[in-house]
């Protein structure tokens, strides 16, 4: 199976310091939005529900959940979403999401094989652990991306080096988190 991922992204110099400077912080997820038409997306919802976060489900289409929720709930909040869906669905939530000073920080395509296991491409926050574990889970990788989430850390919020494509990707679902960047030292936007 082919793993591709990002070059490691450098570690915060503040990082190795005292718990009080640099210590992890995990993000605060406000959802996971999943694309209720495919079965891997509704077994991450199910995961995350049990895991304690709210699920919110779309069928393609996520402009409704934009324009009632996240643009009013991003004004107050620097928490993060994650998700589920195609990749369609992503470019229009980074797109909207950019303008909410929020980027994609996690990127991973699913791709079917013939014989129904899963080939996973990652990007970003130690994208080969990721990557590895995604390939590990299984059929169980839906379960997988819930639990990557539940890890990331705010001080792994980098913008990943992949531009979201939906002409190019030849997956038809991505796992993803859009989160808050560090625009100055100790600044989040």
């Amino acid at each position: 199976m082919a793993i591709a991922t990002d070059p490691p992204a450098p570690i915060l110099s503040d990082r190795l310091g005292s718990p009080e400077v640099g210590a992890a912080v995990r993000i605060p997820v406000y959802k996971v939005i999943v694309d209720d038409r495919f079965v891997e997306c509704r077994a991450c919802a199910v995961h995350a529900k049990r895991r304690g976060l709210a699920a919110h489900t779309i069928a393609g289409d996520i402009r409704a959940l934009w324009y009632d929720d996240l643009y009013h709930h991003w004004r107050t909040s620097s928490d993060a979403v994650a998700g589920v869906t195609t990749v369609r669905s992503l470019f229009c939530l980074a797109m909207f999401a950019g303008d909410a000073g929020r980027r994609v920080v996690d990127y991973a395509e699913h791709v079917a094989q013939a014989d129904g296991a899963y080939e996973h491409r990652v990007w970003g926050t130690d994208a080969v652990r990721r990557a590895k574990s995604l390939a590990g889970a299984g059929p169980s990788w839906p379960a997988e991306v819930v639990e990557a989430l539940l890890r990331c850390n705010r001080l792994d919020c980098r913008p990943i080096r992949r531009s979201v494509d939906p002409l190019a990707s030849p997956a038809p679902l991505v796992s993803w988190i859009i989160a808050p960047v560090e625009r100055a030292a100790g600044h989040f936007v």
